[in-house]
C-alpha cells in the first residue's frame, strides 16, 4: 500500500510538471502572438503615413518640406558684434614679394678704374646674389672721385637743374671745391640707360657737390631717384661713414634718417674696416645684401 501511495504521488509530480510546462509555454506562445501582432499594427500605420505624405507632396500640401528660399535668413542686430563683421569686407590678401628685375649701384666708387671691375662692392654683390641662388643683375654706376653734381648729369637729370646748382654755388662766394662747379663730361655711350627699371642702390655726397647743405644733398638724391622708372617704393640710400667730425656726422645721420626711413642704412654705424680696402668694399657689398633681403627686394 505504501509502496503504490509513493508510485500514485510521484505520478502526480510529473503530471503537475507537465502541466506548469504546457502553460508556460502557451504563456510564452501568446506573448509572441500579441508582439507580432503590434508589430503588424504598427508597420501599417507607418505605411499609411507615408502613403498620406506621398499624396501632399504631390499634391502641394502644407507640410511638404521648405526648400531653401522659403527659409527666412536670419539676420544680427544692426548693433551686435555679428552684424559689424558682416559689414567688414575681409582683408586683402598680401602679394607675393617679386624679386627685383636688377640692382643699380650709383653714385661715389672708391676703387680706381684697375680695381673697381674686381673689387668694388657692386662686382662683390653681385657675387653674393649668384651665391644666394638669386638671378639679379647689377649694374656699377659708381663714379670714382666725382661730386654729386657729376652724378647728377650721369644719371640723366635735365642740364638746366645741374647748371641751376653751379650759379647758386659761384653766387654764394668763397673759396670752393672743385666738385662744388666742375662737372665731369660723358660720352653718349656712358650716358645712355639699361637700369632704369632697376631698383637703385645711391651712395652719394662724399666728394662734395652738395654745397655742405644736407638739404641740398637730399634734393639731389631725389632728383637721381626720380630718373628711375620702376617701383618708387623700392630704393636704398647709403650714408658714407665717418668724417672726422661729430658734430657733422650727427647732424647728417639725422637728417638722412629723418628723410629716407627705412631705407636708409648708415655705414658709420654698421661699417668696421675702410671703404677704401678690398675687405671695406665686401663689407659694404655684405651691408647693401642685408638691407635688399630686409625690405623684400630679393623675392
Amino acid at each position: 500500500m505504501k509502496r503504490f501511495y509513493e508510485r500514485y504521488l510521484k505520478n502526480i509530480n510529473i503530471f503537475a510538471a507537465a502541466a506548469i510546462c504546457i502553460a508556460a509555454a502557451l504563456c510564452f506562445a501568446g506573448i509572441l502572438f500579441w508582439i507580432s501582432r503590434d508589430n503588424q499594427r504598427e508597420a501599417q500605420q507607418i505605411q499609411e503615413r507615408a502613403e498620406q505624405r506621398g499624396l501632399q507632396e504631390e499634391g502641394g500640401g502644407e507640410e511638404a518640406a521648405p526648400t531653401p528660399e522659403a527659409i527666412p535668413q536670419q539676420t544680427a542686430p544692426e548693433d551686435s558684434p555679428a552684424a559689424d563683421s558682416a559689414e567688414q569686407p575681409s582683408p586683402p590678401q598680401a602679394a607675393a614679394a617679386v624679386p627685383a628685375s636688377g640692382i643699380s649701384c650709383r653714385g661715389d666708387d672708391f676703387m680706381d678704374a684697375n680695381d673697381s671691375p674686381t673689387y668694388a662692392y657692386p662686382v662683390i654683390l653681385q657675387q653674393l646674389l649668384a651665391q644666394n641662388g638669386k638671378n639679379i643683375p647689377v649694374e656699377n654706376k659708381g663714379l670714382y672721385g666725382t661730386g654729386t653734381l657729376s652724378q647728377l648729369r650721369y644719371a640723366g637729370v635735365p642740364e638746366e637743374e645741374v647748371q641751376a646748382y653751379i650759379a647758386a654755388h659761384t653766387a654764394s662766394g668763397g673759396e670752393l671745391a672743385a666738385t662744388e662747379t666742375g662737372v665731369r663730361d660723358f660720352t653718349p655711350e656712358e650716358l645712355a640707360r639699361t637700369d632704369q627699371g632697376y631698383v637703385p642702390v645711391l651712395f652719394m655726397g662724399f666728394y662734395g657737390g652738395w654745397h655742405n647743405d644736407l638739404q641740398e644733398l637730399i634734393a639731389q638724391q631725389e632728383k637721381v631717384l626720380a630718373t628711375y622708372t620702376g617701383n618708387p617704393d623700392q630704393y636704398i640710400i647709403m650714408g658714407y661713414p665717418n668724417t672726422g667730425s661729430t658734430d657733422g656726422d650727427n647732424a647728417y645721420e639725422d637728417a638722412m634718417m629723418q628723410r629716407w626711413g627705412e631705407h636708409y642704412v648708415s655705414l658709420r654705424q654698421l661699417m668696421q674696416g675702410s671703404i677704401y680696402t678690398y675687405a671695406g668694399q665686401q663689407e659694404m657689398a655684405g651691408i647693401v645684401y642685408q638691407k635688399l633681403s630686409e625690405l623684400g627686394y630679393l623675392g
